[in-house]
């Protein structure tokens, strides 16, 4: 059984066509006395039924069900009981679901401790109360599994978009799940060259914090509106990521430390609260950028962790920033909005007497050096026919499988091979590069990329798929693991389009 955290994987990566094929060739579909592999079988069925429709869909939603039930026949569990329930629900038998989840409550009545977790059992209680339509009672049985451990908080989304589902088929009200949804999170960025003293400056980040209540916040921390927004945020008992375009050192010495000791004690005080500490990995494409770029990217890349966050809590995903008044909005504040994620802006003015740094300065970031690079392995014609319609340009490398542009034009080609021709690989590289000046390192990394792994799909690094998720928030990634080459690991993920 070796095999199942691969498939898993797979599937998690968004392809579950190549997950059931990895199934199959194990010999996983002939088991029948494997509680993991049934469970694993209902799972995979589950992913497939979500992408058909009719006739098709209702019995890929029957066949999961029977494997999860035949699952809890071998080891009876609440986990793979509950999820046969509700998937027979799905599968429009409603009364069926009702008896697989009277017999949930039964299981939880004879053993008090039955379930991964103290949460787990309670949100299982909820979830079969709800299958009976006892609304009332699963919304106190919910409230119940928060209080046992109330900072599970992707454990309650996964929870509420099953809540979400059930509604939904039913057609019952889902507003009260919303006094359950975990708390939002939130990009912060601004000025560094402010006054602090303002008037009015930190009433206002208090407010906007105030009113949005995030529980992650993510963002760098220069001198000046990352550090006083990163420490009210603290105040309020928020995680702090911290996503930095350079080496800690490096980066309190460009953009902290120059502007006072205080600035300097107040970001180590951050750095040692922050839950995550993150730096923008190098690129052979970003040697002659600057740091201005760098800036960028790490502002992009920080921004996509947000949205995930966010996605994979079933919450929201707003950004906070601090601008002077007059000026322009930074370029990544600008794809935010684009994007039609919620944006809060609050103004003030520079300090004048400031050293301002180059890097701060909004007009010396060109976002347009920032776009995407593309590669298919084994694709014909047709790849090189979505490329084109995208708007990308096919690169003179030795390769007619290489194509540069914006960011948003490889995404849109990437969606439409994906919808027509799924076996297809591909490597996409988002990054600070001269599209017209592709230097051999970079055009090899993207190609690496898209030779990965075997089967099709997107491949790409971490900071190229965060970023693909500012740009695009729809698509879904998923962490694979690490690529070996020659300037060390590279993290490995998917993108599904």
């Amino acid at each position: 059984m070796s095999s199942i955290p691969q498939i898993l994987r797979m599937a998690r990566a968004g392809n579950p066509v190549r997950a059931m094929q990895m199934f199959e060739n194990a010999g996983l579909d002939l088991e029948r006395g494997d509680a993991r592999a049934l469970t694993l079988k209902g799972r995979l069925l589950k992913d497939q039924a979500k992408q058909l429709s009719g006739a098709a869909r209702r019995d890929a939603f029957v066949q999961a069900a029977n494997a999860y039930q035949a699952a809890h026949q071998q080891a009876p569990s609440t986990y793979p009981l509950i999820n046969a329930a509700t998937l027979a629900l799905l599968a429009g038998d409603e009364g069926h679901s009702q008896v697989l989840a009277n017999q949930v409550l039964e299981l939880l009545r004879q053993d008090p401790d039955e379930g991964e977790t103290p949460y787990w059992r309670e949100a299982t209680r909820a979830e079969a109360l709800l299958l009976l339509r006892r609304e009332q009672a699963a919304q106190d049985a919910l409230g119940d599994a928060i209080a046992k451990l109330p900072d599970a908080h992707e454990d309650l989304a996964a929870t509420i978009g099953q809540f979400e589902r059930i509604l939904d088929l039913r057609g019952g009200e889902t507003a009260w799940l919303e006094r359950f949804r975990p708390p939002c999170s939130l990009h912060f960025s601004g000025l560094i060259g402010l006054d602090p003293r303002a008037s009015g400056l930190g009433e206002g980040i208090a407010q906007a914090l105030d009113a949005q209540q995030p529980g992650y916040v993510f963002g760098a921390l220069a001198a000046g509106a990352d550090i006083m927004i990163a420490e009210a945020a603290l105040e309020r008992g928020a995680r702090l990521h911290v996503h930095l375009p350079r080496p800690v050192a490096d980066f309190r010495a460009l953009s902290v430390e120059r502007f006072g000791a205080d600035w300097a004690g107040r970001f180590d005080d951050l750095i040692h609260e922050a839950e995550e500490v993150d730096v923008l990995a190098p690129s052979p494409g970003r040697e002659q950028t600057g740091f201005p770029l760098e800036i960028e990217m790490s502002t992009l890349a920080a921004m996509g962790w947000c949205l995930r966050k966010a996605g994979t809590l079933h919450s929201k995903a707003h950004a906070l920033s601090i601008g002077a008044k007059g000026e322009a909005v930074r370029p990544h504040l600008r794809q935010w909005q684009r994007a039609g994620q919620l944006f809060i802006l609050l103004e003030t003015r520079r300090k004048t007497d400031a050293a301002l740094p180059q890097s701060n300065l909004e007009d010396t970031v060109p976002a347009s050096r920032v776009g995407g690079l593309l590669a298919f392995e084994g694709a014909d014609c047709d790849a090189d026919q979505a490329a084109l319609e995208a708007g990308l340009s096919r690169v003179e490398a030795g390769s007619r499988s290489v194509y540069a542009g914006q960011a948003g034009a490889c995404i849109e080609a990437i969606s439409a091979l994906q919808q027509t021709m799924p076996e297809v690989r591909s490597g996409l590289l988002i990054d600070a590069f001269d599209c017209l000046n592709l230097s051999k390192a970079v055009i090899e990394r993207v190609q690496r990329l898209s030779q990965s792994v075997d089967g099709g799909g997107c491949f790409t690094d971490r900071a190229s798929a965060l970023i693909a998720h500012v740009v695009a928030p729809d698509i879904s990634l998923e962490e694979l693991g690490e690529l070996r080459s020659l300037e060390g690991p590279v993290p490995l993920w998917s993108v599904s389009a």
